[in-house]
Order: structure tokens, then C-alpha cells, then sequence
């Protein structure tokens, strides 16, 4: 990665985020990947699209689950409240999140204690 990119991405929390979860999405083999807040507003995803809104609207109101469609993980971070969501096939959902989170964590900042 170029010094200029990497400098763009420290500066760019969102577009660093939504390239760490394109890059996880494709090594994974999700259909979608997305970062929503308590609010259910869409904070970063892995493609843009109406379903990536949807999606984090959704995530807004469950606990860390999985079921038939979603998986979604509550990701303890600065900004406290997000949810991480993944759809595609379960054993890539949950391999996703597993990836991600460590990588949404630090782009949003340092890391909440338990």
C-alpha cells in the first residue's frame, strides 16, 4: 500500500472501513458485509446498495445472533453501539465477522475494556 493511500485512509475512517470490508467480503465469500449503528443508519459496507441500508437498519434492533439469513455481532469499539452484519452462507457469515471485527475495532480507534 502506497504512503499517499495510507495516509488517505488514517484520515478517512469510512472509506477505510468500507475497503476493509470489501477486502473481507472477497476473501470470504459473503454477500454482504456492513457496519450499521444503534440507530439503524448504515456507518460502512462492503458494496453500495439499498440492501446495505436495510440490512444495518435491521441489525440495529438484535443482540449478537445468528440465524437463517444474518449473522450480527455487537462490536465494542470507540463508538459504542455498532453492529457488524454478514449475509451469504452461514459458515462464511460467521468467518467473516471473526475477521472484521479485530479490523473494524482499530480503524474506529482503540478498543473499550470488557
Amino acid at each position: 500500500m502506497s504512503n499517499e493511500r495510507r495516509n488517505d485512509c488514517r484520515t478517512n475512517r469510512g472509506a477505510s472501513l468500507d475497503r476493509w470490508l470489501t477486502a473481507v467480503a472477497h476473501r470470504t465469500g459473503v454477500e454482504d458485509l456492513i457496519v450499521g449503528d444503534q440507530r439503524g443508519l448504515l456507518v460502512a459496507s462492503s458494496r453500495e446498495s439499498e440492501r446495505s441500508e436495510k440490512l444495518a437498519a435491521v441489525a440495529a434492533d438484535l443482540p449478537s445472533s445468528v440465524s437463517d439469513h444474518l449473522a450480527v455481532l455487537r462490536v465494542r469499539a470507540k463508538e459504542d453501539g455498532l453492529r457488524l452484519c454478514a449475509t451469504g452462507e452461514i459458515t462464511c457469515r460467521l468467518e467473516s465477522l471473526l475477521m472484521a471485527e479485530p479490523g473494524v475495532v482499530r480503524i474506529l480507534g482503540e478498543d473499550l475494556p470488557a
